[in-house]
C-alpha cells in the first residue's frame, strides 16, 4: 500500500510540476558479497603472535535477484509500454502504463569461488590490527578488493571472545537501464521517453562489526566457532550520470543495503604451525524494500608465524 501511495504521489507532483523524472528500470551488477575470514582465540596468545589467514568460499547462488523501487508504472502485462520514435527517444500513451511493476529488476551475478588472504597482528595480549585483499574472477573480469581493521579479544578456560571492526573497499561493474521521462503528458496524449544504457565500473567502501567465539580445549579431536556480523554494501550508486534531472528519490540511483552474517563451524591444529577451519556461512542483505540472500561454505588456513 505504501508503494502505490507513493507512486501516485510522484505522479500527481509531476503532473502538476512538469518536471523531467528518471527511473532505474533494470541493472545488473557483477562483483562479490563482503566476506571477512574468520579470527579464532586460542590460550596465551601475546603480542607479536602474527598470523596469515588464507581463505576460499563457494557461493552456493550464482546470481542474487531482487525488486528496488522506482521502477516506472507498467501495462497489464507488467511491461512498460512505449512507441520508438528516433534513436534513443521514445513516446508514451496516456493511460497506457498504470499498474506497479511486480518483477524482478535487480540481479546480481556473483562469482562461484572467492578466496582471500589477511594478516592478523596483535599489539598486546587482548587487541590486533587486521589487514588484507580478497579476489574474485566472474566471466572477463577481475575484482580485487582490500580491508583492514582492528580486533579486541579475550580468552577464558575453554572459550574465547573477539570483537572486530572493519572497514573495506570493494569493487563491481554495472550494466543498466535508466529511463528519462518528461513530466506531463501533452495535449495529444503522448510525453517523451528517453532510453539510456549505463556501463560503469565502480569502487565503494564498506564496514562490518564482527563478533567470534570459540572454544579452544586441547583435549577435544576439533574445537566450534560462532560468527556474526553486522555491517554495510554499496551496491550501486548512479547519482553522478544524471545530476541534471530530477529524479522522485535520490535512493533510487543508491542503494547501500545492511547485510547480517551468520556462520559455524569446525578448527582443528593441524601442527603447531597452523589450523585448519570449515564451516558454513549465510548472509541476508536487507534494502529500504528489497531482501535476498547469499549461503556459502569456505575453508580456511590459518598459519602461526611466530
Amino acid at each position: 500500500m505504501r508503494k502505490e501511495i507513493a507512486l501516485i504521489i510522484v505522479a500527481l507532483f509531476t503532473i502538476t510540476t512538469g518536471c523531467t523524472i528518471a527511473s532505474l528500470q533494470r541493472i545488473d551488477m557483477e562483483g562479490a558479497p563482503v566476506k571477512r575470514g574468520i579470527r579464532i582465540t586460542e590460550k596465551n596468545r601475546a603480542a607479536g603472535d602474527f598470523e596469515l589467514h588464507a581463505y576460499a568460499a563457494k557461493n552456493m547462488k550464482d546470481q542474487l535477484s531482487a525488486q528496488v523501487p522506482e521502477h516506472t508504472m507498467v501495462n497489464g502485462d507488467g511491461i512498460f509500454q512505449i512507441e520508438p520514435v528516433s534513436g534513443s527517444r521514445y513516446q508514451e500513451w496516456e493511460g497506457t502504463n498504470t499498474h506497479s511493476f511486480e518483477g524482478t529488476n535487480f540481479v546480481w551475478r556473483a562469482p562461484e569461488w572467492q578466496g582471500g588472504v589477511e594478516i592478523d597482528f596483535p599489539l598486546s595480549d587482548g587487541f590486533a590490527l587486521t589487514g588484507g585483499m580478497s579476489y574474485v574472477g566472474k566471466a572477463d573480469h577481475e575484482f580485487w578488493d582490500q580491508n583492514f581493521g582492528f580486533g579486541f579479544f579475550r580468552q577464558a578456560e575453554r572459550w574465547a571472545w573477539r570483537f572486530d571492526v572493519n572497514f573495506g573497499l570493494h569493487r563491481t561493474r554495472y550494466n543498466a537501464l535508466i529511463v528519462k521521462r518528461e513530466g506531463s503528458f501533452g495535449g495529444d496524449g503522448l510525453r517523451d521517453v528517453y532510453l539510456f544504457n549505463v556501463s560503469k565500473r565502480q569502487q565503494h567502501y564498506n564496514i562490518a562489526l564482527m563478533f567470534t567465539a570459540n572454544s579452544h580445549r586441547k583435549d577435544w579431536p576439533f574445537n566450534y566457532f560462532f560468527n556474526y556480523a553486522i555491517g554495510s554494501q554499496r551496491l550501486y550508486d548512479f547519482d553522478e550520470d544524471f545530476p541534471e534531472v530530477r529524479i522522485s528519490s535520490r535512493d533510487s540511483f543508491r542503494n547501500s543495503p545492511t547485510f547480517n552474517t551468520a556462520a559455524g563451524g569446525i578448527y582443528m591444529n593441524v601442527s603447531s604451525m597452523g589450523r585448519i577451519l570449515l564451516g558454513a556461512r549465510i548472509t541476508v542483505f536487507t534494502g529500504k524494500e528489497e531482501q535476498f540472500s547469499a549461503p556459502d561454505v569456505f575453508i580456511q588456513y590459518d598459519f602461526r608465524l611466530h
